[in-house]
């Protein structure tokens, strides 16, 4: 779980990380996506590098809420699937 509460400016982030190196890796996170001076707005999203490369697809999902959120990230052979939930029960 993370607290985004805090968040207020445009590419703050609270995650889950999946790391090799800086040319690949994957995340789930949290990210702020508003403009300066605009009120706070966020998302979730699942993003990978593979050989410095951004891979698609890169799902996203918003606006989440700012406060408390559960992220899950799964591995199913070299399938990786990830969730959120702004209540630790149900999940998206």
């Amino acid at each position: 779980v993370v607290d985004t509460s805090p968040f207020t400016e445009r590419y703050q982030q609270a995650g889950l990380i999946a790391y090799v190196d800086d040319g690949l890796y994957l995340k789930l996170d949290h990210v702020t996506t508003n403009l300066a001076g605009a009120a706070p707005t966020s998302n979730v999203e699942l993003r990978h590098e593979t050989a410095n490369a951004v891979q698609a697809p890169q799902p996203t999902t918003g606006p989440v809420p700012r406060g408390r959120i559960w992220l899950r990230l799964q591995k199913s052979g070299t399938t990786f699937t990830g969730a959120y939930s702004t209540d630790g029960t149900t999940w998206t």
